[in-house]
């Protein structure tokens, strides 16, 4: 059963005579008959209980599932809005995407606007043609004879386009797992080569940063080396220059003591003379006397010329 090719029948249930065993034409249980050893056909039957939502999802789910799609076209088809905004949608789809084998059986004649409303359908190979429906058949025993056999080869046909093409897959698969992992290696390989890429590009950027550091603190002990040797240097100079400095000090210090010594004497002899001669003299001249004095003992001292 898993190897069968799975046939869905879409339909008007208006045309039940065609797909029921009791209905007057019994199409669909002769084909499926003749098809037992290839093909499961499916209609929807097994889905009359259900109703609304939960029916349009099983019939989805089986038009996705499906090889071949039967459409018995009719007016009653074009006039289903189920058939129209449900099921024809995703059989389209699903034919656009060559998922699935699609063939059109006419059963009654369509209005012009019938037509419009399925044109790409009628674009297909339709059964028995566009403009002559099965209906002007089924009163003629052997011209529907003819017509059913007819619409079977179409059917067995498509069946071994579907194997065939299920076994081009298969045989390509190998083919097409070695082209992926070829791919995926691809893939591997440019993703290692990127990521050595950005492994080298982030070493170099941390060695040119290293590098920067060390030229960095290179400088820094260079200049701090510098510093070092000229306070050091300011040191000894410093050094050197002292003995020098303290010498000049005392000779400084040396001539002061001196100066102030000579001072003192000269005050005090100056001062005992004008002392010795103070007794003698008027008040007047004791004054001028001591100006004067005073004033020769300045010249003598600081060298001042009046």
């Amino acid at each position: 059963m898993e190897n069968k090719t799975k046939i869905f029948v879409s339909y008007s249930h208006q045309n039940e005579d065609w797909v029921s065993k009791e209905g007057k034409y019994k199409l669909i249980p002769w084909l499926e008959s003749q098809l037992t050893d290839q093909a499961e056909v499916w209609t929807d039957n097994s889905l009359k209980r259900l109703i609304g939502e939960e029916f349009a999802k099983h019939i989805s789910e089986k038009i996705e599932s499906t090889d071949i799609v039967l459409l018995l076209i009719s007016q009653d088809f074009v006039s289903s809005s189920f058939i129209l905004e449900k099921e024809l949608p995703i059989i389209h789809q699903q034919y656009e995407a060559k998922k699935i084998k699609v063939l059109p059986l006419l059963l009654t004649s369509l209005t012009t606007r019938g037509k419009e409303k399925i044109r790409w359908i009628f674009d297909l190979q339709t059964y028995p043609n566009d403009t002559r429906p099965l209906i002007d058949f089924v009163n003629n025993d052997s011209e529907w004879a003819k017509m059913k056999v007819e619409i079977l080869d179409g059917i067995e046909n498509k069946i071994e386009e579907v194997i065939q093409a299920k076994k081009e897959q298969f045989e390509i698969l190998p083919q097409l797992e070695i082209e992926r992992e070829e791919r995926e290696r691809n893939e591997a390989e440019k993703e290692r080569i990127e990521r050595e890429r950005k492994q080298k590009h982030e070493f170099e950027k941390v060695e040119r940063e290293r590098q920067e550091a060390e030229r960095i603190d290179k400088e820094n002990l260079e200049a701090e080396k510098a510093e070092r040797e000229r306070v050091e240097k300011e040191r000894v100079e410093r050094e050197n220059r002292e003995p020098e400095r303290q010498e000049r000090i005392f000779v400084n210090k040396d001539y002061t003591m001196i100066a102030i010594a000579v001072f003192l004497t000269i005050a005090i002899i100056i001062f005992a003379n004008i002392r010795t001669k103070y007794h003698t003299m008027s008040l007047y001249e004791k004054a001028e006397k001591v100006r004067k004095d005073s004033a020769r003992m300045a010249d003598s001292i600081f060298g001042i010329q009046r």
